[in-house]
């Protein structure tokens, strides 16, 4: 079983005659239409990856036989948890080891520059665990079962992305509680970490625990994983996976911090076998420490690329923002100015109604003085007349 589907091995016959044998992935007998649906985002999502990440499974092509749907990817040797187990012939009480120290930091360094790659394609695996990392024939290990992945970034078509919950051993808080801030990238962070853990102890994560105990115990008392007294590991590896187990998502560390981390802390544990020359004539280095060190420029070359582009996106975005607010201040200012036009307009036409208004009632006050006026001159004249009327018959 591979997440909710069943893989069988097959042989894909190419057009030039070649046979490759590959694995074919298809759903259980009696699958619901919701999971038809989510297998095929998850081939979608799978294909949009291996297309642009060098560490995740390599997926054909998916195909129907009858009602059933097919994945068709790439076969691997075995997953790291098949790695991990004791041989079929081990004493019943046997424990499973860890693996030794070099085998486990050489793996752990390839997850962490897959996981790098996969979150620059804007992508978070979701359901990081050791059986879905594949190990080819050169000892490659590759991400695998993309049921659960989701896109960060909208960079294809919305059926591509699929949500979902985790394996809760492998789960970080903000899964496990759907109250918590919304799951990121940094999910892969802590199922990192976890995987690093069950690596370097052999021991499953929560190993024993219910779902609903490391709920409580990851959730409500906080409670983080720490490597065993004894355990062989770097020196800065109780420090990284403390990191990388924060509650705070954003106080985790990007996976291109952790897989530099990784690289160094590998370092000493690297066999001296295939030793390459130094190219600054310093002593000579072992093949897997070469391959790390190649790995860590590209890693670094690949970073400061994404920051040059994100440079130029920064500044495309940043004229774009001038001209949007040159074009908005320009707007603002005729805005402006009709406004002012409008307002000195309804001011002049409120002071010409008013001044219309003043003339109106002078005018009615000087028509009434006027009368008044007239009224008074025409009785003085009156009582001029009466009076020198009756003065002359009095002298008659």
């Amino acid at each position: 079983m591979l997440g909710a589907g069943i893989v069988y091995d097959g042989t894909l016959t190419r057009a030039d005659g070649t046979i490759e044998p590959v694995a074919v992935k298809t759903l259980a007998p009696g699958a619901s239409p919701t999971e038809h649906a989510q297998f095929a985002k998850e081939f979608d999502l799978q294909r949009h990856s291996c297309q642009h990440c060098q560490g995740v499974a390599v997926v054909y092509g998916c195909g129907k036989k009858g009602n059933a749907l097919l994945i068709v990817m790439r076969r691997y040797v075995k997953s790291v948890k098949d790695h991990m187990e004791l041989p079929y012939d081990a004493p019943l009480d046997s424990v499973r080891p860890p693996l030794p120290v070099g085998e486990a930091m050489l793996m752990l360094a390839q997850i962490a520059g897959n996981i790098r790659e996969l979150h620059a394609a804007n992508i978070r695996m979701q359901d990081l665990k050791p059986s879905n990392l594949l190990i080819d024939g050169e000892g490659k290990v590759f991400l695998s079962d993309f049921g659960l992945a989701h896109l960060i970034v909208q960079t294809m078509p919305q059926t591509a992305a699929t949500s979902g919950g985790g394996t809760p051993n492998y789960s970080a808080p903000e899964l496990l509680d759907t109250e918590m801030s919304a799951p990121t990238e940094k999910i892969d962070i802590w199922a990192f970490a976890c995987v690093a853990y069950e690596l370097l102890t052999g021991k499953v994560p929560w190993q024993g625990k219910s779902s609903h105990q490391i709920l409580m115990s990851v959730v409500v008392r906080q409670a983080v994983l720490e490597l065993p007294e004894g355990t062989e590991a770097p020196p800065g590896m109780p420090v990284l996976l403390r990191d990388c187990l924060a509650d705070e998502p954003t106080e985790r560390p990007t996976a291109a911090e952790v897989e530099r981390r990784i690289i160094e802390m590998a370092a000493p544990w690297l066999a001296p076998a295939d030793a390459i020359p130094d190219e600054g004539g310093g002593a000579p280095v072992s093949a897997e420490l070469e391959a790390l060190r190649t790995s860590l420029t590209r890693a670094f070359e690949e970073q400061m690329a994404q920051q040059h582009a994100l440079q130029q996106q920064l500044q495309a975005q940043q004229q774009v923002f001038q001209a949007e607010f040159q074009e908005k201040l320009g707007n603002l200012s005729r805005q402006l100015q009709e406004e002012m036009q409008r307002l000195m307009h309804d001011q002049m036409m409120q002071m010409q109604r008013e001044v219309a208004d003043v003339q109106k009632h002078v005018d009615v006050k000087l028509a009434n003085l006027s009368r008044q006026l007239q009224e008074e001159t025409r009785r003085q004249v009156e009582q001029h007349a009466a009076t020198s009327g009756g003065a002359v018959g009095a002298r008659l």
